[in-house]
């Protein structure tokens, strides 16, 4: 709580962010240090500040609403294209991982940023590569 009143009530912070590598939070379980707070979206603001959160949330819908008019326009060749399948798996995934974010470091630990961004990255490869067939 202390760091989350140093963010806001600091300008540059609350813009810019505190970076990366401070730890976020002052709590202590089990004898350790928790460095992040339990939800991604609180973290990535902490980090980048208002600006690099706005742009974070812009990018993920327009990757998202492409994915999406994609499948939609295709969804008669889901059954037989590879690139529609992988890319509405991709989707799907997503979405769950949004949801999973709110209650867990998501973006910030290996064992779900590594999936995390690894699925991101397909879904913008197959978005690039349909529009690039078209």
């Amino acid at each position: 709580i202390y760091n989350w009143d140093i963010a806001i009530n600091d300008g540059v912070k609350l813009f810019f962010g505190q970076g990366f590598g401070p730890v976020l939070t002052d709590f202590v379980a089990h004898g350790k240090i928790v460095r992040e707070p339990h939800n991604s979206y609180l973290s990535v603001f902490a980090r980048t500040g208002l600006i690099g959160f706005i742009l974070w949330v812009f990018f993920h819908v327009y990757i998202n609403t492409q994915a999406f008019f994609i499948i939609k326009k295709n969804i008669g060749l889901i059954r037989t294209s590879f690139s529609i399948q992988t890319l509405f798996v991709a989707f799907m995934t997503m979405h769950a991982m949004y949801w999973y974010a709110l209650v867990e470091p998501a973006y910030e630990s290996p064992y779900s940023a590594i999936p995390f961004y690894i699925i991101l990255g397909t879904m913008i490869y197959l978005i690039k590569r349909y529009k690039y067939e078209q």
